[in-house]
């Protein structure tokens, strides 16, 4: 259990209080306490369980009548923005190609079709009115 002057300490500086992780039966020492990739914070914002190592936030690239799409699963109270790269080099910046996509309230399949020019594409997701989570 939780002291007094620990339960919104972050032990493991994964962004959720000691208090949340003991909530969502997280490791409170453990930055990614499923070993996925993602720290726990980062499973909370994506909607994807925090402690199961298989659920996670995948973009996929797909074929669709002979076009590339980039699809993924869509949580009904997410937003969504799709970016692109020509590189990857740490200096290059990620450009917005889609604003903020939201899935109004669906679960399920969304797509993005991308754009000539780029090589690579992310998926980033927030929360709406959490602020640092949009990139707004």
């Amino acid at each position: 259990l939780l002291g007094a002057g620990t339960a919104d300490a972050d032990q493991d500086f994964d962004g959720l209080s000691n208090l949340a992780e003991y909530h969502l039966g997280t490791d409170p020492y453990q930055r990614d306490s499923d070993t996925d990739g993602a720290t726990d914070f980062e499973e909370v914002i994506a909607a994807t369980d925090p402690v199961d190592g298989t659920s996670v936030l995948e973009a996929i690239p797909t074929l669709r009548d002979g076009a590339l799409r980039i699809e993924w699963m869509a949580k009904a109270d997410r937003v969504y923005r799709v970016e692109a790269n020509r590189t990857l080099n740490a200096t290059s910046e990620w450009l917005d190609l889609s604003g903020l996509i939201s899935p109004d309230g669906k679960v399920g399949p969304m797509s993005f079709a991308p754009v000539d020019g780029y090589n690579f594409y992310r998926v980033r997701v927030g929360q709406p009115g959490l602020i640092g989570t949009t990139g707004e």
